[in-house]
């Protein structure tokens, strides 16, 4: 039986009895794990995986990360992760974009972008993550203001009412993605320097 093997597949134990089980009954990791085998049984080539490892613990976060980089590598299938948080991008992805209101702002190898991130907001995202790094305890920094409403975007780039390196070009157009560095790009007039 597919839907059986699917779920061994995935690390469920006991996958024959839990076939009958209600998600009520499943921790939020084992949650996961069924939601993934549901993916894996169209066969795709292209897995979508939005906030994988949101409300799980640290363990389950690097078990269900570890997975998804197995079955990538043993199905050949490409691997598209949706996070908030650069530590679940870190590892499994080769690419990264930042999207602020819907719009790509910026895209590199992760850890160009985690290294040198030149959009404002993406170096801002990077700059309110907290640190474990014993050499670094300033606490995160903030990003001021509040995202805008898709139905109330203002003019030109998205980002200008929150950016401090703003000025009047932000606020009347968009900006065309430009090079910042080998396969690096930034939609931004006034990058952050490297």
């Amino acid at each position: 039986m597919e839907a059986m093997r699917l779920l061994e597949r995935v690390g469920i134990d006991r996958a024959k009895s839990r076939l009958r089980s209600y998600p009520h009954q499943f921790s939020g990791g084992m949650n996961q794990r069924v939601m993934i085998a549901h993916a894996l049984a169209a066969k795709p080539k292209l897995l979508i995986a939005d906030e994988p490892t949101t409300a799980l613990d640290v363990t389950t976060q690097a078990q269900i990360l570890y997975l998804l980089e197995e079955l990538r590598a043993e199905t050949g299938m490409a691997l598209l992760i949706v996070s908030h948080d650069s530590g679940v991008i870190a590892r499994p992805a080769d690419r990264a974009a930042v999207m602020y209101c819907g719009k790509i702002v910026e895209t590199a190898p992760v850890g160009e972008l985690l290294e040198r991130a030149a959009h404002p907001y993406a170096r801002a995202l990077i700059d309110c993550m907290p640190t474990i790094d014993p050499d670094d305890l300033a606490p995160p920094i903030p990003i001021p203001g509040s995202v805008p409403l898709l139905e109330n975007l203002p003019a030109g780039c998205y980002f200008h009412p929150r950016c401090p390196r703003a000025t009047e070009r932000c606020t009347v157009s968009f900006p065309d993605p430009t090079n910042v560095g080998p396969l690096h790009e930034a939609s931004c007039y006034h990058p952050v320097a490297a």
